[in-house]
């Protein structure tokens, strides 16, 4: 996921964000994610969007 984000963040941010408001399961995969390449400012939103990282 992390690879994902870091090469195709951009592009997909807003569905992300979407799905993690509505998804349960979705939004704990992303509270897993690490930055690695992350931009910082997807980053911050996907931050956001997840909630507690675990």
């Amino acid at each position: 996921m992390e690879s994902f984000l870091g090469y195709a963040g951009a592009e997909y941010i807003d569905r992300i964000e979407e799905l993690a408001a509505r998804d349960e399961r979705f939004r704990h995969l992303l509270g897993g994610v690490w930055q690695n390449q992350i931009d910082d400012d997807i980053w911050t939103r996907i931050e956001k969007a997840r909630g507690e990282a675990w």
